[in-house]
């Protein structure tokens, strides 16, 4: 009976050893883990910030020419058959089917200041008459505006086509250029 008694005290007291000792270093280390996690999240977040910012900061640095780009946006002189062929190949590209093209080059306007960058600029007038489905033209405006070329859609007509065919989308798009 002594012994009964001694094993009843024994499980008692390590029943008090572990509420006491161990189940509140359990409870520190899933606090502590918890804590890991979240900073875990918290430093994925800012080295993925950091990444991004880096790939800004080395695409501004690797742009080696900013004229060259500016030349690219606004090219020199009035190049009819080169703003054609992009206009064209951009359709095409969008799954439009030109049907004609017709180019008006206006006369150059004085730049406003009197910086050596700024120049005369020019502009063409591109009238663009194609066929193709809503996803194509919608295509198209998208590659336009994406275009390192700068060019404006001023006026859009959309016609059905005959006996219920593609629609027929007339564009006015206005592109600059710089002498």
């Amino acid at each position: 009976m002594l012994s009964l008694l001694i094993a009843v005290i024994l499980l008692l007291f390590s029943l008090y050893l572990f509420s006491s000792f161990v189940k509140p270093a359990f409870v520190e280390v899933r606090g502590l883990r918890e804590e890991a996690a979240g900073s875990s999240g918290y430093l994925e977040a800012q080295q993925e910030a950091r990444t991004a910012i880096d790939k800004l900061y080395n695409d501004f640095k690797n742009a080696a020419n900013i004229e060259g780009l500016l030349a690219a946006s606004l090219p020199s002189g009035a190049d009819v058959p080169g703003a054609v062929n992009q206009t064209q190949a951009l359709a095409r590209l969008a799954g439009l089917d030109v049907r004609s093209v017709m180019v008006t080059v206006r006369a150059t306007e004085d730049g406003t200041t009197k910086t050596t960058f700024t120049k005369k600029v020019g502009s063409m007038e591109i009238s663009l008459k194609a066929a193709g489905g809503y996803e194509s033209a919608k295509r198209f405006l998208s590659l336009l505006e994406s275009n390192i070329t700068i060019m404006d859609v001023t006026s859009l007509k959309v016609a059905t086509g005959a006996l219920g065919g593609a629609a027929v989308y007339d564009f006015v798009i206005n592109t600059y250029y710089q002498e």
